[in-house]
């Protein structure tokens, strides 16, 4: 009996951990350099993973907008939004001798600062 309540309450921190981190967007590429703004390039790159619950996309894309504000200090402006796949191969099974593969969907949006 212990151990199946140990192996509940460990799913439960599992499922907790990653309910966590599905509602986090990625700052791909901040404008500017690391050493102010005209070190790099003009325009960022953030993504989102587009996957799963309606809420949990909204959260992503809420974080991601959120980002850019912070990162433009603002104002920004989006140049261009798309979906685009990504297929993840990780070695698996019995010594790593399979491959499993999963695919995933981020909206990709390219953005530039602006001043008002």
């Amino acid at each position: 009996m212990t151990t199946i309540i140990r192996m509940l309450a460990a799913f439960a921190a599992c499922w907790v951990i990653v309910g966590c981190t599905t509602t986090t967007a990625d700052m791909l590429a901040k404008p500017g350099g690391p050493y102010g703004p005209t070190g790099g390039p003009d325009f960022g790159l953030v993504r989102y993973l587009a996957d799963g619950s309606p809420a949990d996309v909204a959260a992503r894309e809420q974080d991601a907008k959120r980002q850019m504000y912070d990162a433009c200090n603002g104002y920004y402006r989006i140049l261009r939004q798309g979906a685009r796949g990504q297929l993840n191969l990780e070695p698996g099974g019995f010594l790593g001798r399979n491959v499993m593969a999963s695919d995933e969907n981020f909206i990709y949006i390219k953005f530039a600062c602006t001043k008002s």
